[in-house]
């Protein structure tokens, strides 16, 4: 899931936001685990109190081609990767869309596990081939899917509600349809900031190699396991994340 950063400076290079991560997330590991975890409730709260987008996962194909001209924009802009490594799953991805009025300002796809293989067990080394086996055949069963491309427009990268709401909306999609696992391709530094500031449990399954232009290695969420993990951990997220109305 090559998603745009939660915290940004628009005139930053990709290279030298993965730079600024590093050092943000190395910072982070020296700093008390008691005050590591105020701050990232703070920041929580600042999130779930700013105004929140609408989103909705689109049937429309006007909204559709908004959404994904969007993703076509921001992903050459920000250099983000190849969409065309993506384009045989378009028939089976589900979009989802945030929108200030009538224009499109993120969006992500998820990618169903059939009739493609996902990217992350396609493209990305596995290190249990059983693993992969399974994953791949829960995937034809329409159990495990892939949280694929995200787009943020450019003025609200720094803007992390949005990424929230769609994930949130995706999330509550997956769970209506009996999804059991969700699949992504991420830097792994990524992949543990984002499961401790959010309580997701994203476990990686394979080594990281270069891929659309980063460090990544394929990463599964059990959803049972981030429930409990979630609500445990991150009460007042995991209310307004599974509960609450949309």
């Amino acid at each position: 899931m090559n998603q745009p950063e939660t915290v940004t400076d628009k005139q930053e290079s990709p290279r030298t936001r993965r730079k600024l991560q590093a050092v943000g997330t190395a910072a982070l590991k020296h700093t008390p685990k008691r005050f590591q975890r105020m701050g990232e409730d703070i920041a929580i709260r600042r999130i779930l109190r700013a105004n929140a987008f609408d989103a909705r996962l689109l049937n429309e194909r006007s909204e559709v081609q908004k959404a994904l001209e969007l993703e076509t924009e921001v992903w050459h802009e920000m250099n983000y990767g190849d969409l065309e490594n993506y384009k045989k799953y378009l028939p089976q991805s589900r979009i989802f869309a945030a929108f200030d009025g009538e224009k499109c300002v993120g969006m992500n796809r998820l990618f169903a596990g059939a009739p493609e293989i996902p990217p992350f067990l396609e493209s990305m080394p596995i290190d249990n081939p059983a693993l992969k086996d399974q994953l791949i055949d829960s995937g034809k069963h329409y159990k495990v899917e892939e949280y694929g491309t995200v787009a943020v427009a450019k003025e609200l990268l720094g803007n992390s509600r949005v990424f929230l709401d769609l994930c949130r909306l995706a999330y509550r999609d997956a769970t209506e349809r009996d999804i059991n696992i969700w699949g992504i391709i991420m830097e792994p530094d990524r992949v543990q900031q984002m499961n401790r500031l959010l309580g997701f449990t994203f476990n990686q399954i394979g080594p990281s190699i270069d891929y659309q232009g980063g460090k990544c290695a394929a990463h599964i969420m059990n959803f049972d396991e981030v429930r409990a993990h979630m609500s445990a951990t991150k009460p007042e997220l995991y209310d307004w994340f599974v509960n609450q109305p949309l």
